[in-house]
């Protein structure tokens, strides 16, 4: 399962990369805008057409995979670095990958925690590394990068230095 579940970050960090070559070097989106939906569309949603199935949204070892209320959101147990694609807390804002110092050292992708957060990303300054599922693959998780690589690490190797969540 722990394969299967970095082939997916993999194919995320690809695909998130690809959204970027289409949108003049943005990082995908946490949320976009919707004119009928108060929470607007989830980059779960954004980035469909640059994958091959919706499956490759979900761990298999994730047993509380989520969707994010009032948004339109698919099924997912990843979440976003929302330093680099919820700027300044904005909906629709994201930073460029040309402004990131070193896009193979800083994580794009993450595994979500459990049941307990009905989310879409993460936000280190916020305590919100209590989100990322650190132990869902033995004594660590997978993570894409923004260049588009993945790879397992323990939490702890994330959490110090905060330069891995930070552009």
């Amino acid at each position: 399962e722990s394969t299967s579940c970095l082939a997916n970050m993999r194919h995320l960090g690809t695909a998130a990369r690809l959204y970027s070559d289409d949108y003049d070097g943005l990082i995908i989106p946490a949320m976009l805008p919707h004119p009928h939906l108060p929470r607007g569309v989830c980059w779960t949603v954004s980035i469909q057409p640059y994958l091959n199935n919706t499956e490759i949204l979900l761990c298999p070892s994730d047993e509380h995979p989520r969707r994010l209320p009032g948004a339109l959101s698919e099924l997912h147990s990843y979440g976003i670095n929302l330093a680099l694609a919820e700027v300044g807390g904005y909906m629709g804002s994201s930073l460029q990958v040309v402004s990131i110092e070193d896009p193979a050292a800083t994580i794009l992708l993450c595994e979500l925690n459990g049941a307990r957060f009905c989310t879409h990303g993460v936000n280190y300054e916020a305590g919100g590394l209590e989100r990322v599922a650190g132990h869902r693959h033995g004594n660590g998780s997978n993570y894409s990068f923004v260049d588009g690589h993945a790879k397992w690490l323990p939490p702890e190797a994330t959490a110090e230095p905060e330069s891995l969540w930070d552009p």
